[in-house]
Order: C-alpha cells, then structure tokens, then sequence
C-alpha cells in the first residue's frame, strides 16, 4: 500500500503545530521538547552541522591535558578505582551492529563482519588483535577463511606458502602463535586511527562520534566488559543503572548532574593518572591515538577516547562513580548521568571542572524541583513528566510512532490535542479503525497493545481496539481463539482482529547451509544460539500482520495464537 500522502499530510501538520506555551511546567517542558529536534531535512543545514561539529569538536581536543595540580578528590577516587581495578578480567569478544573505519553500507551483522567486512587495525593495537584471534576458535577459523581466500587470488600455493611460514618462525619461543600472527597481518589492513562522523543531536548541533576499526572495537569491548563487571562488584551495575536513576529521581534530596561532551572531555593525561598500569596498557593499546578528520587529514588527539569507542562508557563510569565516591556513598552514575544528593553536588562540580570536564548547567539540577536522568523527567508536585523528541517521519512506521507519542501525550496535555486529531485524520483506515474522541467531557485513551514503553526505539502497532472495522473472524478462527483463551483462563467474549504494522529488515533465513560457502552464516547462528538473518540496516519493508485484541485490552499476534492451538 502506498503511505507516501500520509506521510506528507502528517509532517505537515507537526510542521504546522503552533501551541501555546503550556499550562504548566510539564507541558511546557513537553512542548519544548517537541521543537527541539522536528525540523524538516535540509542538506545545506546538516552539512554545516556537521561542520560546525568538527571544528568544535577538535577546538575542545587541542585544550585537553594535564594543566595543574588535582583536587584532594580526584587521588581519593584513585584509590578507589584502583581497588575495582583489582577484580579487572578481560570480557569475552562481542560484536556491535554498529559501522566500521571502512563503511559497511548497512552490513553489519556478524556473518558480515566475519566475511565481508575489511579488517582494520591500528598498530598499536595489533597484538592485542593477535592475542584476541588466537583465543577466539570463531575468529581463528575466520582469519584461516581470509587466509585462503587470499591464497586463491594471489595465486599461491598453499603447501608451499605454509612450509615457508613455518621454517621462518619455527625457532621463535611460540611457533605456532607467530605463525598465526604472520597470516592474521596479511589478511588485516593497518589504518592509522578512528574516522570521524556525526549523528544528530538536536536542530542546533550534531553529535560527535568517531567510528573505530573492527580489530579495534572488538578489544576494546573486551576492556569495556572487563571494567562493566569490575564495578559491579562495587556496587554500580550499568545493566540496571539507568531503571534505577529513573526511580532516584523523585526524591527531592538528590541533585542530577549532566556533562557537556563528557565523551570527549576524558583526556589520556587523566586516564593516566587514575588507571593502575595493568589496564592503562590495555587502555592504551585498543584506543585510537589519531583521528581522519573531514578533510581527509590524521590529527592526533589528546582524549583517551570518544563516543563510538568500546571501552568510552565504562570507563566515564568509572572514573565518575569514584569521584563521587570521593564524596558520598550514596550516589549512582550511569555513562555522564550523575546523581549526588544536593548538599555534595556544588563541591563535585568543583571536582568535575578541575579534571576538564564541563557542567551542562540547562541540564544540571540542584535544590531545583525539577530533575531528569537518563531519560527521565520528574517535577515535584506533578511526578514524571511524559514528554518525547519528535523527527520528521520518513516513512509509514515513523508516522505510527508519532501517532502512538501523540496519543500519549493528548491524553495529559491539552495542547498537544488538536494536533493528535489532526495527526489520526491523516490515517489510513487500515491502521486506525475507531475515533478515540472526548467522551462525557473527559479526553479517553484507548488500551494500547504491549504497553508500548519504547515509543522512541521502535514502531509499535496501532494503539486503537477494532471494535467497528476491524476483520471479521471466521467461525474457525472463534473456535482456536476460545480454545487459546480457555488454556490461559482468559474470557475470549468481545474479543476484536485488526492489523498491525511493523518492520521486517532485508534478509533471509535459509532452512539449509553449506557448510563450504557459508561458514560465515554458521558461526552468526552459533553466536545467536538460534537461526538470524543476514541483515542490512536501513534495508526492508513494512508488513502488516493480525492481532487479536481481548476486551479487557491484551493483545496477542494471531501467528501465536495460531501456533499455540
């Protein structure tokens, strides 16, 4: 089904949104909120964003370095990182979907990382990259792959090109290692650092990130899940930090303190003053030392690392986690969320610029009634202020997302009402079916399906019950419909099928796979411990597919049902 005139007639209508400035401070800030990101794309503006990134992000660069003398704090907080140092173990290799130093176009998956994907690596990183290969029997059986790959297209014999490796390295202390080494750098291009990039922030500023090689990444995930596990052994669990901001919040004697490029504001002179050597080295070795600007050209960088590094957020962690231990017990962290209670949060300030880290004072919050972290917002004598960032939709399941924040959000702020009205004329009668409009004077919103509680992550279905047009149920499809609801005690009366949309990436699961030619595809599976598919990201369509919605709102796919009957 074509979507391309709902697409249209809703962006026109957010671009048209003219509110008024809000009853009150929750909707205000939800307003706010609105405008912050929905603008509509322009490549003129973007690239000079983007510009603007890069010349500011390496101003901030060439003034980072040791300058004066630390705050009693900071040796305090070395001394507890390191005592969490001491439980420090490498992690187990992981791969990201994330892009590499040489694009992927949109393949990332783990087949493709192990058989498409240019391996990259800097040299310092190199025998890190060795030693990573070499423990990894999945990596070792890939570089064995590329190894004879290349044989192939170079010409070479292969007995003859293995004799002569070994006869080379026989006599070293490992042979076998070395050997190994030798044929890893020959299917391994070394590249000097990271590469530069930005997404977007807001309508103002991009974010930086710099994306890092593949060898790279990999280790220095190891580092990142090395330091994740060493402090949850100290009582910061970044698994289940950010639930537990959201919950410290609502209690008026803590502070929310929020860094501007905290990223890019750790420079290698304080990572050196803080970390034991045993994993600065590590440190050292899997970080980028130079960056490929947007000119084409390396410059070296004083920060240890930035955004797109493994290691980045759990190593911010650490560092700000002990700093606030240097203070209070009582405080949590989560990458640049801090929370400190308020009588603390001015003298951890004072710590924070003494490092070279620089306090978002738009988003720092002490004695204030109003806090937020890690994407939480809670205002005293109101509670969590729902509010969500809004892009220009650019196709039919960006448009159901937004219908899906507008309806949230219709349903506490007055001002966001008209536009929510707006928004569900422009939809196709497939995907909304019944009008939620005031009912006795009091605005109702309708059940939605599965709680939608990640609004901003993914598409979720239509929110609306089909009462009127949904589709008609067939006297068979009754029958498996009261059998499912029998087995789960479940009253199937006034129970209605309607369609939901989602999105299916480019990519098949073959049932069968030769073992020879798609290697690659067995080792994702095994990783997965279950068939995937190879996908591209950005790549597919969208289908629609049934669920059956009961009256007292549960919602189930059709399939699962069909399946479980």
């Amino acid at each position: 089904m074509d979507y391309s005139g709902t697409i249209s007639a809703v962006n026109n209508a957010l671009s048209a949104f003219a509110p008024s400035t809000g009853a009150n401070a929750a909707e205000a800030f939800a307003i706010k909120r609105f405008f912050s990101k929905y603008e509509r794309p322009s490549s003129a503006m973007s690239t000079s964003r983007r510009i603007t990134c890069w010349d500011s992000w390496l101003a901030n660069d060439s003034l980072l370095g040791w300058k004066h003398l630390y705050t009693p704090n900071w040796a305090v907080a070395k001394l507890f990182i390191a005592k969490v140092l001491k439980d420090f173990h490498l992690g187990p290799v992981s791969f990201t979907n994330g892009s590499e130093f040489t694009p992927t176009y949109g393949y990332g998956s783990i087949e493709s990382k192990l058989s498409r994907s240019k391996w990259t690596c800097t040299p310092d990183n190199f025998e890190f990259w060795c030693r990573t290969c070499y423990g990894v029997r999945a990596l070792k059986f890939a570089m064995r792959k590329r190894f004879a790959k290349l044989l192939v297209t170079k010409a070479w014999d292969r007995r003859r090109v293995n004799k002569r490796i070994w006869e080379t390295f026989r006599k070293t202390k490992d042979p076998a290692f070395s050997s190994f080494c030798f044929k890893l750098s020959l299917v391994t291009e070394m590249v000097q650092g990271n590469r530069f990039s930005t997404v977007p922030k807001n309508n103002s500023v991009d974010r930086p990130i710099c994306i890092e090689p593949l060898a790279n990444i990999l280790t220095q995930r190891r580092i990142g899940q090395g330091i994740r596990g060493a402090l949850k052994l100290h009582g910061l669990d970044l698994d289940t930090a950010a639930n537990i901001h959201r919950s410290m919040i609502s209690a008026p004697k803590y502070a929310t303190v929020d860094l501007k490029n905290a990223s890019d504001s750790i420079s290698l002179s304080l990572v050196e003053y803080l970390i034991p050597y045993r994993v600065l080295k590590l440190i050292k070795s899997a970080r980028s030392e130079m960056t490929l600007g947007l000119d084409g050209e390396f410059y070296l960088i004083k920060k240890v690392s930035s955004m797109g590094n493994g290691f980045t957020f759990e190593l911010m962690s650490l560092i700000l986690f002990a700093l606030c231990k240097s203070l209070t017990q009582d405080c949590s962290v989560f990458g640049d969320d801090i929370i400190v209670p308020n009588n603390v949060a001015e003298t951890l300030v004072r710590d924070l610029n003494n490092g070279g880290f620089v306090v978002n004072p738009e988003k720092s919050h002490i004695y204030d009634v109003y806090r937020e972290s890690c994407g939480a917002h809670f205002l005293d004598g109101h509670g969590y202020v729902e509010s969500y960032d809004f892009r220009w939709a650019k196709n039919i399941g960006e448009v159901l997302t937004i219908s899906n924040k507008l309806s949230r959000l219709a349903n506490i702020y007055p001002s966001f009402r008209s536009l929510f009205t707006e928004v569900y004329r422009a939809m196709p009668a497939t995907l909304y079916a019944e009008n939620p409009h005031k009912i006795e004077g009091i605005w109702h919103r309708p059940q939605e399906p599965f709680g939608s509680p990640k609004l901003d992550t993914f598409t979720v279905m239509s929110p609306y019950q089909f009462r009127k047009d949904g589709i008609p149920m067939t006297r068979s499809a009754k029958g498996r419909l009261r059998r499912f609801c029998r087995n789960l005690q479940l009253n199937p009366r006034d129970a209605s099928m309607h369609y939901g949309v989602e999105w299916v990436d480019a990519g098949s699961i073959p049932s069968t796979v030769d073992a020879t030619r798609q290697w690659a595809k067995i080792l994702m599976y095994l990783s997965s411990s279950r068939r995937c598919a190879d996908t591209v990201k950005g790549k597919g369509v969208f289908k629609s597919f049934k669920v059956v919605t009961l009256c007292h709102g549960t919602t189930f796919r059709w399939s699962e049902i069909v399946a479980a009957t």
